[in-house]
């Protein structure tokens, strides 16, 4: 399972991950590729003024990453795995709201879905929020789904497998457990919430991803009242048929920041 920043490459060969040290200098992050049979490292540094790692294609031969070229144009990006070159692939929004965005790669390589705002609203998340499929042959877009416009619709994630699609829907105006894993397979189709039954205070914090076979999602969580133990991280099935099963890790630095 890859933390946030992180992204393996579906043929298994390759680890993705951002790296801070440019931005501390006052940079932009750069992309760092390991090899997983040798362990040798190489840096990209994609020409764009911000960068959020999200993906990897399907045939392993290229990155996704939603952030800002040098012109301010917030979308999504195509960052070739080898030289770092930069192709723009849809427009999203402006980056900068308080949980960052998400794109995917769907399985048939040839679209990509992503979370894209509506209108104004006082924070990004909100004002009617949409799932929006591009397809990267013809430019035309899909809409999977559109949230209402009081709640909050944040981290986007598509199964390897392309049939399930997981997003957070969040109440701000509930400030415990307001937020649920919605699940759902079809555009156009009413999305289904998973019932997580946490333990104790615990609210759902972020999605993760899917199991390789696409039958369980991976997310995380946390204690409100109680930040400084961290994160606990589950995995649920996607058909919601068994209580959500936590997943005990070993991690070699904090999995919980203050943002």
């Amino acid at each position: 399972m890859a933390r946030p920043g992180e992204a393996w490459s579906p043929n298994g060969q390759y680890l993705a991950y951002s790296s801070r040290r440019l931005a501390a200098e006052g940079g932009a992050r750069t992309i760092v590729i390991r090899s997983v049979q040798t362990g040798e490292e190489y840096e990209l540094g994609p020409a764009l003024r911000y960068i959020e790692l999200q993906d990897w294609s399907p045939d392993s031969r290229s990155l996704l990453v939603v952030g800002q070229d040098k012109d301010g144009r917030g979308g999504a990006y195509r960052v070739d795995a080898r030289t770092g070159d930069v192709a723009l692939l849809a427009m999203t929004e402006p980056i900068g709201s308080e949980y960052g965005d998400t794109a995917n790669w769907l399985a048939n390589g040839k679209s990509i879905i992503f979370g894209r705002s509506n209108g104004r609203s006082e924070n990004s998340l909100g004002g009617g929020r949409s799932i929006v499929e591009h397809d990267l042959e013809t430019g035309r877009e899909t809409e999977w789904y559109r949230a209402p416009a009081s709640l909050h619709l944040y981290y986007v994630e598509a199964a390897a497998d392309g049939r399930h699609l997981a997003f957070i829907l969040r109440d701000p105006d509930v400030k415990v457990a307001g937020a649920s894993l919605m699940i759902m397979t079809a555009a156009g189709e009413k999305p289904r919430k998973l019932d997580l039954r946490l333990k104790g205070s615990d609210i759902v914090d972020s999605i993760l991803g899917f199991t390789p076979d696409g039958r369980q999602v991976l997310f995380n969580s946390f204690d409100p009242g109680q930040k400084e133990r961290g994160y606990k991280y589950w995995r649920i099935a996607v058909d919601g048929g068994a209580d959500a099963q936590e997943i005990r890790l070993n991690l070699d630095r904090p999995v919980y920041t203050e943002q």
